[in-house]
């Protein structure tokens, strides 16, 4: 297992990343701390990302409040952003 990282990356462990984070956001948590050093892939499977390090996160129970859905949708921008800059970077 190994952090995610430029040299790393690919458009199917993007796609991995993004699962992941929808995911947890369904289950009403908040990571709170998206950043590279919390996404780790693993070599054997292209297309697997794993997000840890969740001392940060935040859990509700119930419905989210307007305010955390706003920075749930903030959060996601940023996400897809950062993880799609990655993606037009030129390699070697």
């Amino acid at each position: 297992m190994k952090e995610l990282h430029w040299s790393n990356y690919t458009p199917e462990r993007m796609q991995g990343v993004i699962k992941g984070f929808d995911e947890t956001q369904k289950a009403l948590v908040l990571h709170c701390d998206t950043h590279p050093r919390n996404m780790m892939v693993l070599d054997r499977d292209p297309a697997r990302a794993i997000w840890i390090d969740f001392d940060r996160a935040q859990t509700f129970s119930g419905e989210l409040t307007q305010r955390h859905k706003d920075g749930l949708i903030l959060r996601s921008v940023l996400l897809l952003r950062w993880l799609n800059a990655w993606g037009t970077l030129e390699l070697g």
